[in-house]
């Protein structure tokens, strides 16, 4: 990905993004909640962002899901609290079947097998900020325009998911797409928690280098420095996860279901430990409102259930490995890591 895009996104979030303004939209208070995430939509699509993974030919700019890591994980870093990853490729799913995209942002939910004139959603992330939903209802895809009255809000106080429920007639296009959603949804939230993952070792690093006990800096106690390794060293995993499964993706944006499955069970399934581990090297501050720690915290455990946490993919990679003629190590080269 060119340098210039991923440092322009990065002023454009720490600018429209800051702690400050999710706070406002986690608030819901009214007018200010409506105006930042206006102001933060309204950026996103003077660059052009929006449209980047719709190809050249479509109108868009033509990058692919491996062009775009960096700026998922700064959207994650900044816990956004609209899902521009998500709009960035139910815009080229709608693109690439000849149907307008709506104005403002598109969440992706896989709808599970119900009755034939409902679609009922899981709980959706960010849902509550979206305008529009892409569902992949088995055979076919629907977008539906999201209204207060198709919402049922779901998690914490300040949670932005909510669970949906649609007439199918109700969909204003249906789509028959080359592959299923629920992968490449699943595979946003992984790149998402990667970055994260990355903004809370570094926050942890920083705090842990400031806060001084018995006169030096806890991050020169060995109990804090293991705390931080091995966070380092998940982040790390998570990341290569993520980055494999962006790389290999099918014309730059269907992603090969196992290197998917590998990315969301492995950022799924360190999540918890990552998320503790900040929580213990910040100590009694970090669990405060004011911090802004638990902003990053309360997405991660939202992102890790979402289209199936570490339990669901690793099932589906042990059904894969159990069906290949190959030794296991031959299954995780060929089908996990080339």
């Amino acid at each position: 990905m060119d340098a210039m895009i991923e440092d322009m996104f990065a002023r454009l979030m720490a600018e429209h993004c800051t702690p400050a303004i999710v706070r406002k939209v986690e608030d819901g208070k009214g007018r200010e909640a409506a105006a930042a995430l206006d102001a933060l939509w309204s950026e996103i699509v003077q660059t052009g962002l929006h449209d980047a993974l719709v190809p050249e030919d479509l109108g868009g700019i033509g990058l692919t899901l491996a062009d775009l890591v960096p700026v998922f994980r700064l959207v994650g870093a900044h816990a956004s609290p609209l899902a521009l990853a998500e709009t960035m490729v139910a815009r080229a799913i709608l693109a690439g079947a000849g149907v307008d995209a709506p104005d403002g942002t598109i969440v992706l939910a896989s709808a599970p097998e119900g009755s034939d004139d409902r679609v009922e959603t899981p709980v959706v992330p960010l849902a509550r900020t979206a305008s529009h939903i892409l569902v992949d209802c088995g055979a076919r895809m629907g977008l539906f325009a999201i209204g207060p009255e198709k919402v049922t809000a779901s998690g914490g106080r300040y949670s932005l998911s909510a669970r949906l429920s649609f007439d199918r007639g109700a969909a204003s296009a249906w789509l028959d797409p080359p592959a299923t959603l629920r992968p490449i949804a699943a595979l946003l939230h992984a790149a998402k928690m990667s970055g994260a993952m990355r903004k809370l070792l570094e926050m942890s690093v920083d705090y842990a280098n400031l806060r001084e006990q018995f006169g030096r800096p806890i991050g020169r106690f060995q109990a804090i420095q293991h705390q931080l390794s091995v966070m380092a060293e998940e982040v790390a995993a998570a990341t290569m996860a993520v980055e494999v499964a962006c790389d290999g993706a099918r014309d730059g944006l269907w992603p090969d279901v196992l290197k998917a499955a590998m990315a969301k069970e492995r950022t799924s399934a360190v999540a918890p430990s990552v998320s503790a581990a900040a929580h213990a090297v910040h100590g009694a501050i970090g669990i405060s409102a004011e911090h802004d720690l638990h902003l990053l915290t309360r997405r991660l455990h939202e992102w890790r259930v979402a289209e199936g946490a570490e339990s669901y993919w690793a099932r589906e990679i042990g059904i894969a490995l159990l069906s290949s003629e190959e030794r296991a190590v031959d299954f995780i080269r060929l089908a996990l890591a080339s």
